[in-house]
């Protein structure tokens, strides 16, 4: 079952296509010659010392496999990870000033345009608030004349103190508009008290999806603390691994 990965040796300057082509073929070459080991696992079955000490040795054979494969494409990887990086920082490089730039005028428009629509509804108060006085100023004379006229106080009063009517007012007009430029209200929630989410989410089970466990740190505190973790809700699994070194 002995097999070690084939030796791809190129130079710097024949570059990653170079490098790529040949670990290709070899993957290629080398994926022929492995495909039989998924068989031989399947087919080992390990019920007494000796397919024990098989199954042990089997295993040695494929970590070997793994690491030379392994350092194999490390060099590849390493390669592939800093040209990557290098055109992320050059894509950043161009990008940053663009999106600083967007960013400053798009706060301008933004509050410029929050400031037309608080401008216009104000604007719109006053001038309801004007049309409802000059409707007051109306009634008050059109009472005191007919007071004079002889009608009755009690009917003069009801038709003045009769609600009034909203007064029809032109809107102001908006800010102009500017194509490829639109406006929209975004929505976004911010835990202002975890406790309090808490007891919201205890309170009701079906919100349970708000909360999501934290299985890094309770992975680290089952890791340290074994069957000493006791926390409501959470149990310690033990599972049995194999571990197989390449020596």
């Amino acid at each position: 079952m002995s097999a070690t990965p084939i030796s791809v040796v190129a130079e710097p300057t024949q570059g990653l296509a170079l490098l790529r082509s040949s670990a290709d073929a070899a993957v290629l070459r080398a994926a022929e010659e492995t495909k039989p080991v998924i068989a031989t696992a399947e087919a080992i079955v390990v019920s007494d010392d000796s397919s024990f000490e098989y199954a042990g040795a089997f295993l040695k054979d494929v970590k070997t496999r793994e690491k030379a494969w392994d350092e194999f494409f490390e060099p590849m990887l390493r390669d592939a990870v800093d040209t990557h990086k290098g055109i992320l920082a050059r894509k950043k490089e161009v990008r940053e000033p663009l999106e600083k730039a967007e960013g400053i005028v798009k706060t301008k428009v933004v509050r410029y345009n929050q400031e037309q629509a608080e401008k216009a509804a104000r604007l719109q108060r006053e001038q309801e608030a004007i049309a409802r006085k000059a409707e007051e100023d109306r009634r008050l004379a059109d009472a005191a004349a007919a007071v004079e006229a002889g009608i009755p106080e009690e009917a003069v009063m009801e038709t003045f103190n009769a609600p009034i009517v909203p007064m029809s007012v032109a809107p102001a007009p908006p800010p102009p508009k500017v194509q490829g430029l639109s406006f929209a209200t975004a929505y976004r929630a911010e835990v202002t008290g975890l406790l309090e989410l808490v007891k919201f989410v205890a309170a009701n089970p079906s919100h349970l999806n708000l909360l999501l466990a934290n299985m890094t740190a309770l992975n680290s505190m089952a890791k340290a603390q074994k069957e000493g973790l006791a926390i409501p809700g959470v149990r310690v699994v033990k599972e049995q691994i194999a571990r197989a070194g390449s020596r």
